[in-house]
């Protein structure tokens, strides 16, 4: 199972003002210029949850080639250049969008909220899991930079400690109040049961024992942060008039611990580095497809 992704370089006509968070914008050219045209919208947005494809918000680059600046809102310049990636996962999309795909790489211009944009640059790349796993060796050491305001949905249930004839038990329950809670927190169980549940569904099968491993090792804290080197930060973007996705970004230092009570437990930890490394394609918790939860590891 192979990540296809695609990074446009435009550069807009005239100068104007950006009125919503650009992510929204490229999730719209996914859908009407890729997606809808090969009928795989409509697909798409029959299934629950999980989307399999993620998007950026539109950034400007540094000297070194990487991500400088994020673009929320704000003056657009036309004497700059603004990248953008889109990123479909799995052979299955690839298939039914490829020609579409290829087709909006071809054009010498782009349209975003009604602004022309010209497109000066255009790279396409497969990613192979094969080469993710060879990266993710080295020491158990990891820091996710969350280059844009990331989310996680809250567990919709809890554990409940009671005593029968003083004999204490556990019992899972599910929360009375069903509606979506938000985390904008790096919570390490959180953010390794959304990669883990992305990397399953749309990058590569996981067999049941092994997520039975996995899932032992995270609910047992296996991996905890260690630090904030410059501290995070949350934004507040707007979705319409009335309603905001809360979201933080900044570097999170975080540790994969070996413990010893834990069987096979540096297969784990390799496994699980694979799954953090892949989610630099993927992007993490809620509103993948609209470039939230973009981030950059570095295993040190």
């Amino acid at each position: 199972m192979s990540i296809f992704e695609v990074e446009i370089g435009i550069s807009p006509r005239e100068e104007y003002r950006l009125h919503r968070y650009t992510g929204y914008s490229i999730r719209s050219l996914v859908y009407t210029q890729i997606l809808r045209a090969s009928n795989a919208s409509v697909d798409i947005h029959k299934e629950k949850g999980l989307k399999p494809f993620r998007v950026t918000p539109i950034f400007i680059k540094g000297n070194s080639g990487e991500v400088d600046k994020i673009i929320y809102a704000g003056k657009i310049d036309p004497n700059k250049t603004y990248f953008f990636k889109i990123t479909l996962l799995g052979n299955k999309l690839f298939s039914r969008s490829s020609k579409n795909l290829f087709k909006l790489l071809s054009e010498d211009t782009i349209t975003l909220d009604n602004h022309v944009y010209n497109v000066v640059s255009r790279e396409f790349k497969m990613i192979s899991i094969e080469g993710i796993a060879s990266e993710s060796d080295g020491e158990n050491k990891i820091t996710v930079n969350y280059l844009t305001p990331t989310y996680f949905r809250a567990p919709r249930t809890y554990n409940m400690e009671y005593r029968v004839n003083q004999i204490h038990r556990c019992k899972c329950i599910y929360k009375e109040n069903q509606d979506s809670i938000f985390i904008p927190l790096p919570l390490p169980t959180l953010f390794l049961k959304n990669i883990l549940r992305i990397y399953h569904k749309y990058i590569e099968e996981i067999s049941e024992e092994q997520q039975y491993k996995l899932r032992q090792y995270i609910n047992e804290d296996g991996m905890v942060i260690s630090g904030f080197p410059k501290g995070i930060r949350t934004w507040a973007i707007k979705t319409s008039r009335y309603e905001f996705n809360i979201g933080f970004t900044g570097r999170v230092n975080y540790h994969l611990r070996r413990l010893s009570f834990i069987e096979d437990v540096n297969i784990i930890i390799n496994n699980l580095k694979k799954l953090i490394l892949t989610a630099q394609y993927t992007n993490v918790g809620g509103n993948r497809t609209a470039g939230f939860g973009w981030i950059k590891t570095n295993i040190r």
